[in-house]
């Protein structure tokens, strides 16, 4: 670089027609205050913030196979894979959950049974077999006083007793879930064509914001469904007892005690002839009979979401 004195004089030279003069010090004459010449190059001070990154293109890199309504992406399951220079670095996880459907915890209402505190009946006579009328009456396991007559010519149908008892409701519990850290390098300028092609352990592929389940013909390695704060959600559950109550018998008696002269009627649903004389009989009660038995459970299927930002990948 010229040194101030020499540099000087060959601008001097160059203005002559328009005049100018130095002093033996390299000072512009007349200058007096020993400051450093006009011309001295100015160091910008060391703590002159960084200029910010000004992308000059506002478009989308032009891959050629790059999916409609994605944007292309450098990824990698290797969360220690740098993302290069000029791209942003999202680190995500990749999440799924380790079962397919939820746990189901069952409420228990104690032993199973036919038992019921109620029957409801059907009744008629001869050829029009239960349509006369309908009622019912409180009878249980327990021995219980009645006055209830019977005809010989009657036909009688008692309703099924649904399950008293097993289990029921149902309350869903999440699986675990499993999860990877991964990258996402995303181009600061969204023009730059190196988001193209793979770089080392970063693969070439596209994004979309949330959950897409499936990946464009192009780029068909995923979907990869990433983002930060997993949690597995699930479906309702529902646990219903069931069995069959068919065998159960509604008793009456001659007795006040459920001791003597036993009728039974069946209490699967079908209209029967009785059969021997009319009475009017003293007590009654249930005997439940249940074959079976068994606790559905109809468990609820279970979800990936992401309390954080999530994408959809889909790579080469």
């Amino acid at each position: 670089m010229l040194s101030p004195v020499r540099g000087r004089t060959i601008i001097c030279l160059a203005a002559f027609t328009v005049g100018c003069s130095l002093d033996e010090s390299g000072l512009r004459a007349g200058d007096a205050s020993g400051d450093a010449p006009i011309d001295a190059p100015i160091d910008a001070p060391a703590d002159a913030p960084e200029e910010p990154f000004v992308c000059a293109d506002a478009g989308v890199a032009s891959c050629a196979d790059a999916a409609p309504y994605r944007m292309p992406a450098l990824f990698s399951p290797d969360a220690a894979a740098p993302c290069p220079a000029g791209y942003d670095t999202h680190d995500l996880v990749l999440a799924a959950p380790d079962a397919p459907n939820c746990g189901c915890n069952c409420a228990d209402a104690g032993t199973p049974s036919c038992d019921t505190s109620a029957i409801d009946y059907h009744y008629g006579f001869g050829l029009g077999g239960c349509a006369t009328g309908n009622g019912a009456i409180a009878l249980s396991g327990t021995c219980t006083t009645v006055t209830e007559p019977t005809y010989a010519t009657e036909n009688v149908e008692i309703d099924t007793p649904g399950i008293t008892g097993g289990c029921s409701g149902g309350t869903s519990v999440a699986p675990p879930a499993s999860s990877t850290n991964v990258r996402l390098c995303v181009p600061e300028c969204a023009s730059d064509q190196t988001v193209c092609s793979a770089q080392g352990a970063l693969r070439a592929c596209v994004y979309v914001a949330g959950d897409v389940p499936s990946c464009p013909s192009d780029y068909a390695s995923g979907p990869f469904y990433v983002g930060a704060t997993p949690q597995v959600t699930c479906d309702g559950c529902s646990c219903a007892a069931s069995g069959d109550c068919t065998g159960s018998t509604a008793h009456l008696y001659g007795d006040t005690t459920c001791g003597s002269g036993d009728l039974p009627f069946q209490m699967d649903g079908q209209c029967h002839a009785l059969t021997g004389s009319g009475a009017t009989w003293q007590s009654a009660n249930v005997k439940p009979s249940l074959a079976g038995y068994q606790c559905k459970v109809t468990p609820g299927s279970s979800h990936l979401t992401y309390v954080g930002e999530s994408f959809t990948v889909c790579c080469k």
